[in-house]
C-alpha cells in the first residue's frame, strides 16, 4: 500500500503526516511525503535567475522534507518527493497520486470560523473531487 501526504512544510501539514503514521503502520504501507513548488507562490524573496531560484526553493522543500521524514518515522517506510513546476497544486497531487498507484491521499485543512467554515480550502477540495483514491482530511487549528 502507498499513501501520499501532501506536504509542503507548514505545521498543518506535519500534523496530517503524523495522522498518517498510524494507518501506514497498521497497513505496511509505504509513505510519500509530496512537495510540489508552484513557481508563482514559492519563489519569494529568492534572487537569482528563475531556473535557478526553483532549483533552490526545490532543494530546501527537499531537505526540509527529508530531515522532517527521518525525524518522524523510525518504522515506517517514508519517501520524499518533490515535483517542480507544479503550478496547480491539486492536479499534480492528484496527478503524482495516480502515478504511484496511491491507495490514499492524505491533506491538512484548517478549521474555520463564520461562512469560511462551510468550506474545505481548493486544494482539499479539488482532491476530494478528483483523486482516484480516498482522501482523509486532517483538520487542524
Amino acid at each position: 500500500m502507498k499513501i501520499v501526504v501532501a506536504y509542503d512544510g507548514s505545521d498543518g501539514a506535519k500534523q496530517a503526516a503524523r495522522a498518517s503514521v498510524p494507518i501506514a503502520r497498521a497497513s505496511d504501507a509505504t509513505l510519500l511525503l509530496l512537495h510540489v513548488i508552484n513557481p508563482r507562490a514559492d519563489l519569494g524573496g529568492i534572487q537569482g535567475s528563475h531556473d535557478e531560484a526553483l532549483r533552490e526553493a526545490t532543494r530546501r522543500a527537499e531537505d526540509e522534507a527529508k530531515a522532517f521524514a527521518a525525524d518522524l518515522y523510525d518504522r515506517t517506510e517514508v519517501r520524499v518527493a518533490t515535483v517542480e513546476r507544479g503550478e496547480d497544486t491539486g492536479e499534480t497531487v492528484c496527478r503524482v497520486a495516480t502515478d504511484e498507484g496511491a491507495e490514499m491521499l492524505v491533506i491538512a485543512t484548517r478549521r474555520a470560523g463564520g461562512l469560511s467554515g462551510f468550506f474545505l480550502g481548493s486544494v482539499t477540495q479539488q482532491l476530494i473531487r478528483h483523486s482516484g483514491c480516498p482522501v482523509m482530511v486532517v483538520r487542524v487549528e
